[in-house]
């Protein structure tokens, strides 16, 4: 009888923990599609400008740079996330993209994209401050 006590007692742990892990993995779903992941720009400075000015944002912002590769510069946010930076000429003006290449996920959850939308709010606000007459969209 306490045998079978106990594995009702185990089966009722594990359903309770596969509860909660539901219920965070729906959460944090959930406060991820709130969370801006890209950020385009439309600017009449120079392409080392708009490149500069968005570095240093994210920079401000506690993201490293990691490298370069195939004109796209690469920061990391942490051990999960990096953000991706191209920048190129168009007809006079200077264009540029910062997003997540890929979002992963850390023990079969997905990652907390929160420090992704600050990092672009800080990049956003660095380039505004540079050309006030910045597209950002």
């Amino acid at each position: 009888m306490g045998t079978v006590i106990g594995i009702l007692v185990l089966i009722g742990i594990g359903i309770v923990g596969l509860w909660i892990s539901n219920t965070r993995t729906k959460a944090r779903k959930g406060s991820n599609s709130a969370v801006r992941q890209s950020l385009n720009v439309s600017s009449s400075r120079s392409v080392d400008e708009v490149r500069a000015a968005i570095a240093h944002g994210l920079v401000t912002a506690g993201l490293t740079e990691i490298g370069e590769f195939d004109n796209s510069q690469f920061f990391k946010i942490n051990t999960a996330l990096q953000l991706e930076l191209k920048v190129w000429p168009d007809e006079g003006r200077t264009l540029a993209k910062l997003t997540v290449p890929a979002v992963r996920s850390v023990s079969g959850r997905p990652v907390k994209l929160t420090p992704v939308g600050l990092a672009i709010a800080a990049a956003a606000q660095s380039v505004q401050r540079m050309d006030p007459q910045v597209h950002i969209s």
